[in-house]
């Protein structure tokens, strides 16, 4: 048993170095490394732990970055709904990942000329943020 758990914990500090490495690989523009190296970290996780971590949401939120980055909105987009599913299913409903996530879906859409579902998305997103706001927060009455 010790051995075992010794490789997972080394396994996923590994994937969480990884994932490190793809931010720095993002904002250097590299974007294949970065997109090799999110599916060598969803490759560790899916060994190492649960399905309902809430890890798998940023990891394919990282994937649906790098997609979108490589001019390939459809992949970026099934990973974004991907994402947002999973923080859904794993995550209380107003855990900030899903308005962050909803965020991201309006922007795809925007960048692609969706408008009317980027503005259904950026609503969707408002909504849920309002619920993380306390109610004399002058951002959320700006809302």
């Amino acid at each position: 048993m010790t051995g075992k758990y010794e490789r997972a914990r080394v396994l996923l500090t590994e994937a969480l170095d990884m994932f490190d490495k793809n931010n720095v690989y993002m904002f250097l523009k590299k974007y294949d490394d970065a997109l090799q190296l999110y599916q060598t970290v969803l490759n560790t996780q899916q060994k190492v732990l649960s399905p309902d971590n809430r890890d798998f949401g940023e990891t394919y939120s990282g994937l649906a970055w790098a997609y979108g980055a490589l001019s390939q909105p459809e992949k970026a987009l099934d990973l974004t709904f991907k994402a947002l599913d999973h923080f859904k299913r794993v995550l209380p409903p107003n855990h900030p990942a899903i308005p962050r996530t909803l965020k991201g879906l309006a922007g795809n859409y925007k960048a692609r000329g969706g408008f009317d579902l980027a503005l259904k998305y950026h609503l969707e997103s408002i909504e849920v943020r309002k619920k993380l706001e306390p109610p004399d927060n002058f951002v959320s009455n700006m809302i």
